[in-house]
């Protein structure tokens, strides 16, 4: 999600995209400015910095889930939104970069925390290092939904592989619907009866089998010392 869509293209291929550039190519010029190109795309990247600044405080007061919904939900989309109704003005295409980067930064800060926090300890490595492996695909997929469009004659050459991204974003979105908020944040909220939910979702069967004979020590052992 945080590539910067055909424009790195554009700067690795020297691919012209005449659609994008007559769009949004201002005064007397018949293309954008390399200044201007420039600020388009290093602006996602200071979304992507102020979003990885407001990550912990917005992790620590909406919840871990609810933050990343949030993120996803209002911040990323409304960057995504900007960019794709947009069909000339600069400004407005600026400003759904740097919301859109914003999201990112928040997402990329919050994702690895929800993950470490709820997965079980023999798996936890994996789960959170399958988080480069995502973005490696989603690199992938971007660049194949770029090349797909790049030869298209109208708004579509851009438009498409902007809105591509809410697929991505309505994943996420839905997916954590049906999981629970991690333990950790539950217990720093003194939600102590709510912590048994995300607990006994990720445990496994031997897992509870050890946390039952704890248990039952733990009783006998409260019993033996009366």
């Amino acid at each position: 999600m945080s590539i910067p869509l055909h424009l790195i293209i554009h700067q690795q291929t020297n691919v012209p995209f005449p659609s994008w550039q007559n769009a949004f190519s201002t005064g007397d010029n018949t293309t954008v400015t390399a200044p201007q190109e420039s600020l388009i795309v290093s602006i996602l990247s200071a979304g992507t910095f102020f979003g990885a600044l407001l990550a912990a405080p917005l992790a620590d007061n909406l919840g871990r889930r609810w933050g990343i919904i949030s993120s996803c939900a209002i911040v990323f989309n409304l960057g995504v939104i900007l960019q794709t109704i947009t069909t000339g003005s600069q400004a407005l295409f600026i400003a759904g970069r740097f919301f859109a980067g914003l999201g990112v930064g928040l997402i990329s800060a919050m994702v690895p925390l929800y993950q470490s926090e709820t997965s079980p300890k023999w798996i936890r490595g994996t789960i959170v290092g399958a988080y480069q492996l995502a973005i490696t695909i989603g690199l992938l997929l971007a660049a194949i939904v770029n090349y797909s469009t790049k030869n298209r004659d109208d708004t579509g050459s851009y438009r498409i592989p902007i809105a591509v991204q809410f697929a991505w974003s309505i994943i996420i979105c839905v997916g954590l619907f049906l999981l629970p908020e991690t333990p950790r944040f539950l217990i720093k909220q003194d939600k102590y009866e709510e912590v048994r939910l995300p607990v006994t979702t990720t445990m496994t069967s031997s897992d509870k089998t050890d946390t039952q004979y704890r248990q039952q020590n733990r009783s006998r052992s409260c019993v033996a010392s009366r």
